[in-house]
């Protein structure tokens, strides 16, 4: 398991990241263990451990000073507190909307190939409810886009089981 996931994994790491963040730290923020250590329930050692934690994660981004250090969330850090965001909407709200913005670009065209194969079009026709357009669909997200995708994990999915031909598995 990478470092990332591990930290991401850690709900302590997770509260340690959410109090950083309300502190004022998706820009910057300074930050004491002391005063972290307070929010979190635990003590300073524990809170220094925690941001070394997300740091090694590359979730936060630390420049140790002499009365405290000055902390921000990276991306990473943003994505997961997303990720956490989108799992409490999955738990709360009923109907979630999510809009991603972008321009269509050119894919490698072998969507269609692959959408019309007997082995998936039978599934999406049975599985949807549809049979879907024949090809795939490339976007290229715009920079807030790029962020809020994560939350596409809170969606609930729909499985295509992996199956095979005379010639080769697909899946």
């Amino acid at each position: 398991m990478s470092e990332t996931t591990a930290a991401t994994a850690d709900p302590a790491a997770i509260a340690a990241l959410k109090h950083v963040a309300l502190a004022g730290g998706l820009n910057e923020t300074k930050v004491s263990c002391a005063a972290l250590g307070d929010r979190l329930d635990a003590s300073t050692q524990t809170a220094s451990r925690r941001l070394q934690t997300l740091e090694s994660a590359g979730l936060v981004e630390r420049d140790v000073v002499g009365d405290g250090q000055w902390v921000r969330v990276t991306d990473a850090g943003e994505a997961a507190l997303r990720g956490e965001y989108a799992d409490y909407r999955r738990l709360f709200e009923t109907d979630v909307e999510l809009v991603l913005r972008g321009h269509v670009t050119g894919g490698m065209g072998e969507g269609r190939h692959y959408i019309t194969l007997p082995g998936y079009a039978e599934q999406f026709a049975a599985r949807l409810g549809y049979e879907p357009f024949p090809g795939t669909l490339n976007l290229e997200l715009d920079a807030e886009s790029v962020r809020r995708r994560g939350e596409i994990a809170g969606v609930d999915a729909v499985p295509i089981d992996a199956w095979e031909d005379a010639d080769r598995t697909y899946g």
